[in-house]
């Protein structure tokens, strides 16, 4: 990796999925789009059908918590992390910057590309970083997002029982977690600020653990914060998958597969993956719509999107 960002060659790879040329069709797009949300659709239906009663007897303070604590949270703490990238290449990205970043990254995982990437990168370049340097620090902070889900989701999915999964699980964490050590030091600050990344994304996972517990109390399951913390895992790998529109349909399938690693029942993990989902878009578009009254009104200078 490390290579290929000193020869260029991967900003060439970059710059060649940025501009994939079968994803730019609007026919294959709408394809990929019509496929994701069917799928979600009718993986919807099955875990109604399997568990009736669930979306029935909601309790509603829990959901109250996670539209006015919850999502905000993890919203700041991915403002900071984001600020924290632009740290590691020697730039200033205030916050409400950051905060604009966030979530139009979060609007451009909706296309068949990895839009929060490419978005992170074009602002870090926007703001004076080159394009590989960007890339990098993008990367590296997306690493750390999969080795502290895997460490932390790996270490409850071991305290349920499940002694291999949580093995593989920490164990490639800690990889990962070597890789981006190695890597931040070809950063101009990258080895100071990468250890406050780790300690953000710590937060983080916290935080959503949190969520996937609220959520099934939501749904009257009595479930320990320890077997809804193993789900923290599904965002971060719905995430890596790009090609699928914001995962659409993936982080909720991996959530029905681990729920019964953990003593969920899977369509109860589907729901609860999915009910995340929606209780996001609720809090993220009046967020935007606010941002872009911001913009109308000349914020946002250096914003990609100005």
């Amino acid at each position: 990796m490390i290579v290929a960002f000193r020869d260029g060659r991967l900003e060439e790879r970059l710059r060649t999925l940025a501009q994939f040329p079968a994803l730019q069709r609007p026919a294959v797009r709408r394809v990929i789009i019509w496929i994701a949300v069917l799928a979600l659709l009718a993986g919807l239906v099955l875990a109604i059908r399997s568990q009736p009663d669930l979306l029935t007897d909601l309790s509603w303070p829990p959901i109250i918590a996670i539209l006015l604590l919850a999502i905000p949270l993890v919203i700041g703490l991915n403002v900071v992390e984001y600020s924290l990238s632009g740290r590691m290449l020697g730039r200033r990205i205030g916050p409400l910057d950051s905060l604009e970043i966030v979530v139009v990254g979060a609007a451009a995982n909706m296309l068949p590309i990895p839009g929060s990437t490419l978005v992170r990168m074009a602002a870090l370049k926007a703001a004076g970083a080159g394009f590989g340097q960007g890339a990098m620090a993008v990367g590296l902070v997306f690493l750390v997002w999969l080795a502290v889900s895997a460490i932390y989701s790996g270490l409850w999915i071991l305290l349920a029982g499940a002694l291999w999964i949580g093995l593989v699980c920490v164990a490639a964490g800690l990889v990962m977690l070597a890789l981006v050590v190695g890597g931040a030091t070809r950063l101009e600050r990258g080895q100071p600020t990468i250890s406050w990344v780790v300690l953000v994304r710590i937060a983080l996972v916290f935080v959503e653990g949190g969520r996937f517990y609220l959520t099934f109390l939501a749904f009257g399951i009595d479930a320990s914060f320890a077997q809804s913390s193993a789900f923290v895992v599904t965002g971060v790998l719905g995430s890596a998958l790009s090609v699928v529109p914001a995962g659409l349909g993936l982080r909720e399938t991996i959530a029905a597969a681990l729920g019964p690693v953990v003593g969920i029942a899977a369509a109860t993990g589907f729901l609860a993956a999915a009910l995340n989902r929606v209780l996001d878009m609720t809090v993220v578009l009046p967020l935007a719509f606010l941002l872009a009254l911001r913009r109308r009104n000349g914020g946002s200078p250096r914003s990609i999107l100005a």
